[in-house]
């Protein structure tokens, strides 16, 4: 597993495939919370199942659920002494073309049940512009800004992460100065990686209401 820092709170995990057999895709989601113990009795008291919280290789506290459709959400808790917590400040690569990860794209079968899920029982606030198109945009309790898009898909669909920049165009010619074609439309830049996952960067912050 490798791990690929967006900031000082956000990372990429990247794991490899040891057998034909396994799905390409997202594997997790995780969220950050200043209390699990808190966020994990609050959970049980809406009939959740979270796992206990246990402590992960890096130093932090986590648990997790699954959502109707079998997707993973882990919940962490930074620690002091953590590796994560440790490495603030440090290796933030000055050529990032972008410093937030604003949206991760769910993929779902059954978006009524996958909503009631997530804003009926995880408290997830609804995008006020509502549904567009196939996806319901939801934005993640607390104060973060970020938010979780439920895109209906048939079958296995590649996973989608939204990255926010101050300007789509000049983040379009860094990413062609660095040997890669993107694709511009409506305002964003989205490419592919070698397995399939869609990455866009797009000036509409999680805040542009």
């Amino acid at each position: 597993m490798d791990f690929l820092k967006i900031n000082d709170h956000q990372f990429i995990e990247l794991y490899p495939r040891t057998a034909d057999s396994q799905p390409l895709g997202m594997m997790h989601v995780c969220f950050e919370s200043g209390d699990i113990e808190a966020l994990r009795n609050e959970y049980l008291k809406r009939n959740l199942e979270p796992t206990a919280v246990t402590k992960a290789r890096a130093g932090n506290l986590l648990f997790s659920i699954r959502d109707p459709e079998g997707q993973v959400l882990e919940y962490l808790q930074y620690l002091p002494g953590s590796l994560h917590f440790e490495d603030r400040g440090r290796h933030l690569g000055a050529r990032r073309i972008s410093q937030h990860l604003a949206r991760a794209a769910v993929n779902v079968r059954d978006v009524a049940a996958a909503l009631e899920f997530y804003a009926g029982r995880l408290a997830f606030g609804v995008y006020r512009g509502g549904s567009r198109g196939s996806a319901t945009r939801l934005h993640v309790p607390g104060n973060s800004g970020e938010e979780v898009e439920l895109q209906a898909t048939p079958g296995q669909a590649k996973p989608r992460i939204v990255f926010v920049v101050p300007d789509v165009a000049r983040a379009t010619d860094e990413l062609r100065r660095r040997g890669f074609a993107p694709l511009m439309s409506a305002g964003t830049v989205r490419m592919v990686d070698p397995d399939g996952a869609v990455i866009v960067f797009t000036t509409e912050g999680p805040d542009s209401r």
